[in-house]
């Protein structure tokens, strides 16, 4: 177990320093290989959430699915807790909601802790090193993104899961774990749902929201290096008037994430309602036009077109 939660950990440090070294190298024109990535990323991420829906799928397709989650996001069955310990529902919701925290303190302490081992490496072999603290600051902004836009779907599946109860004999139980009651009598059950509700509102919908009030503000300095070399990673390709297209694609993967966890009558149900979210969404690269880069519109359409064939597919 331990091996495989190690090889997990190592894979996501390794797609986030990838994601970071082309951030940095990029020339901000928009055929950059980074627009490429984060469409490819959401495409995979929007693949592995279709092995959640209640479809018969055959096990090739539901192989390609655990790979898609576990190279685009924080799989739940390859980078899970209980590889690596013995815990309970609440531990594992609780490892899920510190992931957010961990990805502001660990990226700024490493990025802190090599800035100034650089430095004092410098004066011992009498070499300067003329990087700042600002420098070290961005570097680990960009890594907290990258973390935040990788994990965004998992952690949103699993607080959405808190509140999905199913009714068994007139006893509500918890759907992911059926020994829990969905009790608010249970001062357990009643606190994790309140953090739940928090969790929902401050990051599930609150981080495509304080990104699109935060570009908005700064939408008149996005051609700025100061403001590039910070945020670049939310807008980097789109055009200027469709800074908000990020933001967007999360909301169309937390639209998902819902389906998958609420939409539970039957399977053509999720299929359907997922089909309408798709369906509306193609229509962004069709009127919106939101990158600079034509091949960009065309990987944005073939993607989320994938995704409607692939669904259509599931229910044949």
């Amino acid at each position: 177990a331990w091996p495989l939660f190690a090889a997990s950990v190592l894979l996501i440090f390794g797609i986030v320093a990838f994601l970071i070294r082309s951030q940095k190298n990029t020339n901000w024109d928009y055929t950059t290989p980074t627009v490429i990535q984060k469409i490819l990323l959401n495409y995979l991420q929007m693949l592995s959430l279709f092995g959640n829906f209640d479809i018969q799928w055959p096990p090739q397709v539901r192989q390609m699915f655990a790979i898609s989650e576990g190279s685009s996001s924080f799989s739940q069955d390859v980078f899970t807790v209980d590889c690596a310990v013995q815990t309970n529902y609440y531990d594992k919701l609780l490892a899920y909601m510190m992931i957010p925290i961990l990805a502001i303190v660990v990226p700024l302490a490493i990025f802190l802790a090599w800035h100034f081992f650089r430095r004092g490496l410098g004066i011992v072999i009498r070499r300067p090193y003329y990087g700042t603290i600002g420098e070290a600051l961005n570097g680990s902004l960009l890594a907290t993104m990258i973390i935040i836009f990788m994990t965004h779907p998992t952690i949103s599946r699993q607080v959405f899961n808190v509140f999905n109860c199913v009714n068994m004999d007139d006893i509500l139980y918890l759907q992911e774990d059926l020994s829990i009651l969905c009790d608010e009598n249970d001062g357990t059950y009643r606190l994790w749902r309140q953090i739940s509700f928090i969790a929902l509102f401050a990051f599930c919908l609150g981080v495509p929201v304080y990104g699109f009030i935060l570009l908005y503000f700064l939408r008149h300095k996005l051609s700025l290096p100061s403001t590039r070399s910070r945020f670049g990673f939310l807008y980097i390709g789109l055009d200027p008037k469709r800074f908000y297209w990020e933001m967007l694609t999360i909301l169309r993967k937390l639209s998902i994430v819902y389906c998958v966890v609420f939409i539970k009558t039957k399977a053509v149900h999720q299929v359907f309602a997922a089909l309408w979210v798709i369906q509306m969404s193609m229509l962004g690269p069709l009127f919106l036009r939101p990158y600079e880069a034509e091949l960009a519109q065309r990987l944005e359409l073939a993607s989320l077109f994938s995704g409607f064939v692939t669904l259509m597919m599931g229910l044949m």
